[in-house]
């Protein structure tokens, strides 16, 4: 039960949504909704300096997460 509601809080302080378009370049290479609708982007060589990682993931509003695909490029 603990578990369950450390999770949840988690979850809500956490999870805050960022605007996708901030990553123009970036491919998408996964999409999930689960604890809350969010991207896995590829990064482009200027932001993988800068997050020291290839791979970021972004938490977004639920009208942009149908918007893009699996492998599109955020333009």
């Amino acid at each position: 039960m603990k578990k369950l509601l450390f999770l949840m809080a988690l979850i809500l302080v956490g999870c805050k949504e960022e605007d996708p378009l901030k990553y123009k370049g970036c491919v998408i290479i996964d999409k999930d909704t689960s604890y809350g609708f969010h991207f896995k982007l590829k990064l482009i060589d200027s932001l993988r300096s800068k997050e020291k990682s290839d791979y970021k993931i972004i938490y977004i509003p639920k009208y942009e997460y149908n918007l893009f695909n699996i492998g599109d490029t955020i333009e």
